[in-house]
């Protein structure tokens, strides 16, 4: 598992203490643990800047099966052994929506200047 992929492991969400199977990006990798960024399929009429909207075609090419949104600032670590199976990999992505990530990921306080 590296930094890129595109994992389902269980992602704990802020406001409750149970966990849900879900599309994930790898954005931290370590021995022990990842850190992934929330992906969901729910539809939004706009995005955030701390995210990024995939069309359908853009979802099938990371192993997503429809059109998905990356969320940035919904981030959890999860030890490694929780990751069920790495599914794809953002790196086959065009250069111009990997730009895009990188800045909703800036946004969200994941890079500094």
């Amino acid at each position: 598992m590296k930094e890129g992929d595109v994992v389902l492991a269980p992602f704990r969400f802020m406001d409750r203490v149970e966990k849900k199977l879900r599309p994930c990006i790898v954005i931290e990798a370590d021995a022990v643990s990842v850190k992934v960024v929330f992906i969901t399929s729910r539809k939004v009429d706009r995005a955030f800047e701390t995210e990024v909207v995939l069309s359908d075609a853009e979802a099938r090419l990371i192993g997503l099966d429809r059109a998905s949104r990356v969320d940035f600032a919904k981030r959890d670590r999860i030890p490694r052994c929780e990751v069920k199976k790495v599914i794809g990999n953002i790196s086959a992505l065009p250069k111009s929506r990997l730009a895009g990530m990188f800045r909703a990921a800036k946004a969200a306080g994941l890079y500094d200047d």
